[in-house]
């Protein structure tokens, strides 16, 4: 079986080189953050120094957005949602529209919750997501097919492992750095040592049983475990989205029925 990995990075270390490393030992995917526009994302995201790391990373993007495939994800909150048009309209201008754009729709974690004052309701969830796609077409980005975003994620797949510098390995990448949610370790033999099976694949797709009837079952498996523990519900309890992908699902297909 071959082995391949995706990694999620800042980007201001990715390099042409380092990408053409990177591949020949199996590498697939690449993920960025963005936060918005330069003066949005280099409050956010800097160097030790102050120095902001925009231009640096969308001068790599634009070297290896022909290497590998590259996920830019957009955190989008209530403090940046009206200069995400401009951060398109910047991606464009500057050539990197070859990339798989995921809005990101910020939430706090589980250990600061200061941000909690920025998000965007759940109310409100549907529309941001469904402006933002109509922006990103007009754009010359395109849409992907399974553009809600959703379905079986590394919690559900014990195949696919999240690992940090450690060998700790986790459900998901919103877990990491978090000793509780700490599921195996990575040995130096390269065997996987299991210290939580609670937080395995099996266990987790338990959760499907309450949503048997679901016409959004497949698109989110229960929902995001993560989000699960942040509302309170533990690991194993259901997130749903029902609501919000019903709304999406609406919106979609009245502005395809305009397109007829």
């Amino acid at each position: 079986m071959r082995y391949t990995f995706s990694v999620v990075t800042n980007g201001s270390l990715l390099t042409p080189s380092v990408v053409e490393r990177l591949l020949g030992l199996g590498l697939t995917h690449v993920q960025v953050t963005l936060d918005g526009p330069e003066e949005v994302h280099d409050r956010r995201r800097y160097f030790t120094g102050g120095r902001g790391s925009f231009n640096v990373i969308l001068g790599n993007l634009q070297k290896v957005q022909d290497k590998v495939n590259v996920v830019l994800r957009i955190n989008i909150d209530s403090k940046n949602l009206n200069e995400v048009e401009q951060l398109l309209r910047e991606l464009s201008s500057r050539g990197i529209t070859n990339v798989r754009l995921d809005p990101h729709l910020v939430h706090s974690n589980l250990y600061r919750h200061e941000y909690w004052e920025n998000l965007i309701p759940s109310s409100k969830e549907a529309e941001v997501l469904f402006n933002f796609w109509e922006k990103a077409e007009k754009h010359g980005f395109q849409v992907p097919q399974d553009v809600f975003r959703l379905g079986i994620c590394v919690a559900h797949v014990d195949e696919d492992i999240v690992v940090d510098p450690m060998g700790n390995i986790y459900p998901c990448w919103a877990f990491t750095g978090n000793p509780r949610y700490v599921k195996a370790r990575l040995l130096a033999n390269g065997e996987v040592e299991v210290l939580k099976p609670e937080l395995g694949a099996r266990s987790v797709l338990k959760v499907m049983k309450s949503c048997t009837d679901c016409p959004f079952l497949p698109m989110c498996m229960g929902g995001c475990r993560f989000l699960a523990v942040l509302t309170g519900k533990g690991y194993h309890g259901v997130d749903c989205r029902k609501e919000t992908l019903a709304s999406l699902t609406k919106l979609m297909g009245a502005q395809l029925g305009k397109g007829r």
